[in-house]
């Protein structure tokens, strides 16, 4: 899955796939809510709370460009990595 900054033209965790705006994940967590609740709800492992609080941190500070994740299950942690990473692209393989 890649998430790359654009329209929101589509979400569907049923499809398995989803593309997001960086602008609604900064100024809402409905998306990333219902990420979240649909994967614990279906036991698929997701990054955890503390995990991402640190992570949330790295990316504040250090502002990064791009962000290579490899292995996701629905696409979390790089929804998350968007929200909080200023004009980062992330790629997941």
């Amino acid at each position: 899955m890649k998430l790359i900054p654009c329209e929101v033209k589509e979400y569907s965790l049923e499809k398995g796939f989803a593309i997001y705006q960086p602008e609604k994940l900064r100024e809402n967590n409905e998306i990333l809510n219902l990420i979240k609740e649909k994967a614990l709800n279906d036991n698929i492992p997701i990054i955890m709370d503390d995990t991402l609080e640190v992570i949330k941190k790295v990316l504040i500070e250090n502002n990064p460009k791009k962000i290579l994740e490899i292995g996701t299950a629905v696409g979390y942690s790089a929804a998350c990595f968007i929200k909080y990473g200023k004009d980062c692209i992330v790629d997941t393989i």
